[in-house]
């Protein structure tokens, strides 16, 4: 995350952003890890563990659920995003 923050603290216009945009960055982390340690209740984090028995480097091989995905899309955006801003600045 300090990697992705990083590109805005150089710059002046971090300065207009303030502590409530900063904030707002760690909401979903904390929502994807809320979804990790309650995933036995509702399966939406990885839906099943799955083994292949014929791969020995790789074995485990689970479902991904909805959340998952969201938060792979979001890391993904945010990765881009911060590194257009550093290109940028």
């Amino acid at each position: 995350m300090h990697w992705q923050l990083s590109p805005s603290v150089v710059t002046e216009a971090a300065m207009a952003l303030g502590l409530r945009v900063y904030a707002l960055f760690g909401i979903v982390p904390l929502l994807a890890i809320l979804a990790v340690t309650t995933n036995p209740l509702h399966g939406l984090m990885w839906t099943a563990p799955g083994l292949n028995v014929r791969n020995p480097y790789l074995p485990l091989e689970p479902a991904y659920g909805p959340v998952y995905w969201a938060y792979l899309a979001y890391m993904g955006a945010l990765t881009v995003h911060c590194e257009g801003a550093r290109r940028h600045y």
